[in-house]
């Protein structure tokens, strides 16, 4: 299980990027996440700001999304955006395939919506994870895994970073996940 020491050593091996996307990254962060969602068109909002983040355009077909019109979708959402517990497994399961399909996606769109609860997922971090945690419990995520495969890994690793969150703030580290995955996606794993 991840400890505060683990981040004390990721702060010293992580390097900043800065490189046109890092810096595209950290002038844009705080205006995604202080975007609140008032309404379902909010919601396509965060997933504009997280697919600027991606190098590619979901596939998304709005008018056709059973999301628009779902009131118990929109109280979820609130109910993370304000920290509350979810089902996470069955709002992933609902949401995923409105979102390109994409856990990684739908990852940095949630992110956004909750950034003290969410961390966000990429082949980059968890590649960097299983370089800087040999010896524990890590996850994976091949491109042939299914959807469904998919969000049980990003489940792991959204239980793992919340351990690792926790165990800092027990030590007197307060960091936040941001800080995590930062430290993480930077990690010069050579």
């Amino acid at each position: 299980m991840p400890t505060s020491e683990d981040y004390k050593r990721l702060e010293k091996l992580s390097k900043v990027e800065a490189n046109n996307k890092a810096q595209w990254y950290n002038q844009t962060y705080e205006l995604f996440i202080s975007h609140q969602i008032n309404n379902i068109n909010d919601f396509w909002k965060k997933v504009a700001f997280a697919y600027s983040w991606m190098p590619t355009i979901p596939n998304i077909d709005i008018q056709k999304s059973k999301l628009n019109d779902d009131l118990e979708f929109l109280k979820t959402l609130n109910r993370l955006e304000n920290g509350l517990e979810i089902d996470r497994k069955s709002f992933l399961v609902k949401l995923v395939p409105n979102i390109n399909n994409s856990i990684v996606g739908t990852s940095k769109v949630l992110h956004f919506i909750a950034p003290d609860y969410v961390p966000i997922l990429d082949s980059k971090v968890l590649i960097n994870w299983n370089s800087f945690f040999k010896n524990t419990e890590t996850p994976l995520l091949p491109k042939t895994y299914t959807v469904s495969k998919q969000i049980d890994v990003y489940l792991q690793y959204w239980r793992l970073m919340a351990e690792w969150k926790n165990n800092c703030k027990k030590a007197g580290k307060d960091v936040s996940l941001r800080e995590l995955e930062k430290g993480l996606f930077t990690f010069n794993n050579v």
